[in-house]
């Protein structure tokens, strides 16, 4: 739990279907002030009060520093923009935290307010999308194993965000849950300002397909693919950001038209039923959490696989992931390693 709305109507849910609830809130390492964590904290314990049930304080911040934020930092020094959700969820959420609840609290499901939804079918889970396609946090979850899904509840999975809002009133809670907040949860404020006290500078070139040296930035990290502002160069023509080179420390831009791609790179690629499907299948893909789902086939290529779209996307960025699709199905998906 949270201490947020999402979390706290999922526990008064359960509760209504019968189930022994615990609630749990992690304590996550954060940038920010030390005051923040304690009023989440003292949150979560004012809605367990109310709805009458347990609660527990977790402190994960020494691996959340060292599995989230540390690899979040170091995939920007590197040239990767990285995902922090679905490495958080992988490790921390259904990872030592599922760990513990099993072990240490002998729980017969864990249960989150992610906005995605689990199909059974006999032995066989699948992950799916939330009825609220706004909100839908299915593709964050795109790691988890079967062992995870059956003994995983998503009580918002068929809810909308406004009828989770309207529950939390009907069940009484406090609907002074604070501002919902979509960024990174350990950066506070603005993320470029957060770069330049964590990663170094490491000045380099910013050129054309051509090498021809069109201006210079302060390091790799304050870029990404697809991006056009801040480049800090002037042309005639609109320039994005094609391709990243943190070796030669070089940024490659170009016209929009070549920010486009077909061919995907992909490595540690999972599959939620624990099948990989054949390379014939069409499938549906979408490289990053906003995009759109396009058609594209899988190609294996020694230790990693090819994805081939029908038609190019736009600024696939290395580092993201990458999801797949059935209709409403989640199959899995995988890190991108470049195009």
């Amino acid at each position: 739990m949270s201490g947020g709305v999402d979390s706290s109507v999922a526990a008064c849910l359960l509760l209504e279907q019968g189930y022994q609830v615990i609630g749990i809130h992690m304590k996550l390492f954060t940038f920010g002030p030390s005051e923040q964590k304690t009023e989440s904290w003292i949150k979560v314990q004012e809605v367990a009060r109310k709805i009458g049930i347990s609660c527990q304080l977790l402190d994960l911040q020494s691996v959340f520093k060292e599995k989230v934020v540390d690899t979040f930092i170091d995939s920007y020094r590197s040239g990767r923009t990285p995902n922090p959700c679905v490495v958080c969820n992988k490790t921390i959420k259904f990872g030592v935290f599922f760990d513990y609840a099993m072990s240490e609290l002998q729980a017969d499901y864990i249960a989150s307010g992610h906005y995605a939804r689990i199909m059974r079918n006999h032995d066989l889970a699948s992950l799916a999308k939330a009825v609220d396609t706004k909100k839908d946090q299915s593709y964050f979850l795109y790691q988890l194993n079967q062992s995870i899904l059956n003994r995983l509840l998503l009580p918002l999975g068929n809810l909308t965000k406004p009828a989770v809002k309207l529950l939390a009133q009907q069940f009484s809670l406090s609907t002074d849950f604070g501002k919902e907040s979509e960024d990174i949860c350990f950066i506070p404020g603005d993320f470029q300002s957060f770069i330049p006290g964590h990663i170094s500078d490491q000045p380099g070139t910013i050129i054309d397909k051509t090498g021809k040296i069109l201006g210079h930035h302060q390091g790799v990290h304050y870029y990404t693919i697809g991006q056009r502002q801040g480049l800090g160069i002037s042309s005639k023509e609109p320039l994005y950001v094609i391709a990243i080179d943190p070796l030669f420390r070089t940024i490659l831009v170009g016209g929009r038209e070549q920010a486009y791609q077909t061919d995907v790179f992909v490595h540690h690629l999972h599959w939620i039923s624990g099948v990989a499907p054949s390379t014939e299948t069409l499938l549906k893909a979408k490289v990053r959490y906003r995009g759109e789902e396009k058609y594209c086939h899988i190609e294996k290529e020694s230790a990693r696989y090819r994805v081939v779209f029908e038609e190019p996307q736009f600024a696939i960025t290395r580092g993201q992931s990458i999801v797949f699709y059935a209709n409403d199905i989640v199959l899995g998906g995988g890190v991108i390693d470049g195009t």
